[in-house]
């Protein structure tokens, strides 16, 4: 008479009981033999394992899914506490497979990241009002917590993708010498660069042309020459930037102008009358 499928299943647990010490004697004595038989018969059946583990997952998804998450609920410190051990151990290797991830699947990220903005970009905007000043304060706290870490990554990024980024290089230089001349004037800059320039970034990088590691970028008529803030926005705008040697820059410095540049900025400037004010008080100071 044949066996029923819980008769089986009782027989098989008694003579477990039975053999239990005997079992573990001979997979100790044989482990690694026995490892390496495991390990070929998964090789072997790898896609046989593979589609019979979906097969039972999709005819018993539900009840799966529900005794997974009844053990998850029951054991939450413990899953915490295990991963976190884990994460801790394997540091490195986390992050090297988290970096070699993101390596080979750059384009398909950067293209999933573009559909998931478009398709929640209400949804998060209305989060983030909701939530501003909790959102401001968490990262607040994040910085504080982490800015040494964090001013350290940012300045590797910078000075790492300016070597290869022409366009990311121009940008950054051209802040910073914009910034500075309202600096130096005792101003603040209150607008976007690229307002006050007049152009966008790849306008402005067609004009000015290729620029060495030796190269500066000047103003044609040097800023210092600005009396007003009004006047300061004047000669930040593209027209009046150059790029010179940086010997030729320290030579030229703000002492002088050369006239046949000083009509290149006349020709191109959208204020020439507030140009040629300065100019006049600085007659002196133009050159042939």
């Amino acid at each position: 008479m044949a066996q029923s499928k819980e008769e089986r299943a009782a027989y098989k647990r008694a003579y477990y009981q039975a053999n239990k010490e005997k079992a573990k004697a001979y997979y100790k004595a044989n482990k690694e033999k026995i490892s390496g038989q495991q390990n070929a018969y998964d090789e072997a059946n790898k896609k046989k394992r593979v589609a019979r583990a979906k097969a039972y997952y999709q005819a018993n998804k539900e009840k799966i899914n529900a005794k997974t998450k009844a053990y998850r609920e029951a054991n939450k410190e413990k899953i915490s506490a295990q991963k976190k051990a884990y994460r801790e151990a394997n540091k490195e290797k986390i992050s090297d497979k988290r970096k070699a991830y993101r390596e080979a699947n750059k384009e398909e990220r950067a293209a999933y990241g573009k559909v998931y903005y478009q398709v929640n970009k209400e949804k998060r905007a209305a989060y983030n009002e909701a939530n501003k000043g909790e959102i401001t304060a968490k990262k607040k706290a994040y910085y504080k917590k982490n800015k040494e870490h964090i001013i350290a990554k940012n300045y590797t990024y910078k000075i790492e993708r300016k070597k290869t980024d022409i366009l990311y290089k121009l940008k950054g230089d051209i802040r910073s010498l914009i910034a500075g001349s309202f600096k130096n004037q005792g101003y603040s800059k209150n607008t976007k660069t690229a307002n006050i320039l007049g152009c966008s970034w790849e306008e402005l990088q067609s004009h000015l042309g290729e620029k060495t590691a030796n190269d500066h970028t000047d103003h044609i008529i040097p800023q210092s020459w600005a009396i007003t803030e009004e006047e300061i926005y004047t000669l930040n705008h593209y027209s009046n930037l150059q790029i010179l040697s940086a010997e030729e820059n320290r030579a030229k410095g703000n002492r002088f102008t050369r006239l046949d540049n000083v009509k290149i900025v006349l020709s191109l400037h959208p204020h020439p009358k507030r140009i040629e004010e300065i100019l006049d008080r600085n007659q002196d100071k133009i050159v042939a």
